[in-house]
């Protein structure tokens, strides 16, 4: 018997509840564990940058590196609310209903009143969605635009209405503003108009790209006010482009060395890099176009290379063992239980049942077929560049509504007697689950990553047992993959405990695994300095300025260090090196009319 309008309501309402209890309830773990309170990587970035906003600072300096509209958002909510991460939980967290909500709709829409509460109870349960809506990350904005767009988008291609080709095109355009490689959808729209409503549908189109152009023109007019250049969202393509396609690259983001993996210091070494290789000062689209053409250099001159690239980052789309970006969600659940435990985890449920629904309804249904091109656009978008979690992410708004369409997709089959097609339907959706369940060989271990960031993060709150614990228990898997931050917080605090020859073994493991960190250089001369060999802190602070030659801090040292050594004239010459770099540098300034005056 089929439910009453009554019943569709009391499950509709239902799961929506549960959806908005289990994020809430996970918001409110994730800020009790060591995590919750220090934001890692991007989310340390966005939370800095969120607080620059807050403090009325709306402008960058130059063009944006990274994705804006996520921070803007934050620092209005910061602004209103103040520096409170539970604050921007609970926005995710609302967000992330929403897109439970939107999900339903367009399942509900396409296939069914099934098809619609098995979408939504996917989604209130899928593991990534339900994690994301804690730290102060993109994703559930990124989810809830994208499931919005895909949601206009159906009802503009159906209807061949102006204004659902507006609305549709003006999400585009805020989703670019958090994932710029929305913008490769901007073309597929358009060509699946044409197919459906051939002539009568080109003034919609060009409405559609219109909407979208205005609404990405805020940060493209922003970008041109700061850099008097033109970079439509943000110059980070280039560099991305290159992780993955480089010598270095595996399909994930495996960064090329002397590039940093904290966002501050890519974008710095990035752009310097760029500088020191072209000899010239280059302008932010100019840095993105010199990483893009040695990528581009590096697969023309590769082309068996490439192919090896490419199947692997196909596998990991389609695998459940994920490429970690910042967090790891296997590490995080086996060491603080949290309601994580109760979901399910991995992509390879939601894709098996999406390819069942794809093979099985086929071309009957014109909602599967452009709900599977989408999904295939959105897969080719990223394909280019490399495939981390938070980059597989997005494509589960398009497998949602496809996977919760499987089993009323069978129940047709069933019904009509068609055999033929549930058998081939049931093993495709098999034979892509075995794949995704395969391991790939190629990944790298991350626990001892994992420990390293946890004990950076206890360094930070200043629970030195606890980032001592974590840091040898890193330090005992792989001192080559732990991190070299770990390493110096746990040099840090074994020198405030007077164990310096922990301290110099800690220094020297640092030394020796990461030689192109300009810290672990840093803080190594720091400790010669310390102990009062002013001769051997030399080198490894020049060491440290040649890898950052833009940090004040280090032209400060060494300078200091020059002088202990009696060369007045090259302590000189390093401090008018930094206030090259800062002119107005408080310190720099000190130190030189000091050196001056003696």
């Amino acid at each position: 018997m089929w439910p009453s309008s009554l019943t569709k309501k009391i499950v509709i309402v239902g799961l929506f509840a549960l959806a908005f209890v289990v994020r809430l309830v996970f918001v409110i773990q994730w800020n009790d564990m060591p995590y919750g309170m220090h934001p890692i990587l991007d989310a340390e970035a966005y939370d800095t940058w969120a607080m620059t906003i807050a403090d009325g600072h709306w402008l960058r300096s130059t063009a944006f590196y990274q994705s804006p509209l996520f921070p803007y958002l934050a620092g209005i909510l910061y602004r209103v609310f103040g520096h409170d991460y539970l604050i921007i939980g609970l926005f995710n967290a609302i967000l992330g209903v929403l897109t439970v909500g939107v999900l339903w709709r367009i399942a509900d829409r396409s296939f069914g009143f099934l098809a619609g509460a098995l979408t939504a109870l996917l989604a209130v349960l899928y593991r990534p969605m339900v994690f994301y809506a804690a730290p102060v990350m993109k994703e559930e904005l990124g989810l809830f635009l994208l499931s919005l767009f895909l949601l206009l988008a159906l009802r503009a291609l159906n209807g061949n209405k102006a204004r659902d080709f507006i609305g549709c095109g003006a999400i585009l355009g805020l989703f670019a503003l958090v994932r710029g490689n929305a913008l490769f959808l901007a073309l597929l729209v358009p060509l699946l108009a044409f197919r459906q409503h051939r002539q009568a549908s080109l003034k919609n189109s060009a409405l559609f790209i219109g909407a979208m152009i205005a609404f990405v023109a805020p940060a493209t007019l922003h970008n041109y006010i700061v850099s008097h250049d033109f970079v439509p969202v943000n110059y980070s393509y280039g560099f991305n482009l290159y992780i993955g396609n480089s010598p270095s690259a595996d399909g994930t983001n495996r960064f090329p060395p002397g590039i940093s993996v904290n966002p501050a210091g890519e974008e710095s070494d990035v752009s310097r890099s760029a500088r020191a290789e072209t000899g010239r000062n280059l302008k932010p689209s100019e840095v993105s176009a010199y990483w893009r053409g040695r990528a581009l250099d590096y697969a023309w001159q590769h082309p068996l290379r490439e192919l090896d690239l490419l199947k692997s980052k196909v596998w990991f789309f389609i695998s459940k063992t994920e490429a970690i970006d910042n967090y790891d969600l296997d590490f995080i659940q086996s060491n603080f239980p949290s309601i994580l435990g109760l979901t399910f985890p991995g992509i390879e449920l939601i894709l098996c049942l999406a390819v069942f629904t794809l093979v099985a309804t086929g071309k009957s249904r014109p909602q599967t077929v452009v709900i599977g091109c989408m999904a295939a656009a959105y897969i080719l978008s990223v394909l280019p560049f490399y495939v981390t979690d938070r980059y597989q992410l997005p494509v589960v708004v398009f497998l949602l509504p496809l996977a919760g369409a499987a089993f009323p997709a069978a129940q047709d089959l069933i019904a009509a007697k068609k055999t033929r097609r549930l058998i081939m339907a049931g093993g495709a959706a098999l034979g892509l689950l075995g794949l995704s369940l395969m391991r790939i060989p190629i990944v790298v271990d991350v626990t001892a990553y994992d420990w390293g960031v946890l004990s950076a993060i206890y360094a930070d709150a200043g629970q030195d047992a606890e980032a001592l614990k974590a840091m040898y228990k890193a330090l005992a898997l792989s001192p080559a993959t732990m991190g070299e931050q770990s390493l110096v917080r746990g040099a840090y605090i074994e020198e405030r405990m007077g164990h310096k020859k922990a301290v110099q073994r800690l220094l020297d493991i640092a030394r020796d695994n990461y030689p192109n960190s300009s810290d672990v250089w840093y803080n190594y001369a720091r400790m010669r300095a310390l102990q009062g060999d002013f001769a051997g802190a030399l080198a490894p602070l020049q060491q440290a300025v040649k890898l950052s030659p833009d940090n004040v801090l280090y032209h400060a040292t060494l300078a200091h260090v020059y002088f202990k050594l009696g060369d007045r004239a090259r302590a000189t010459e390093v401090l008018n090196q930094g206030l090259a770099l800062s002119p107005n540098d408080p310190g720099l300034l000190q130190d030189r009319a000091e050196l001056q005056g003696d």
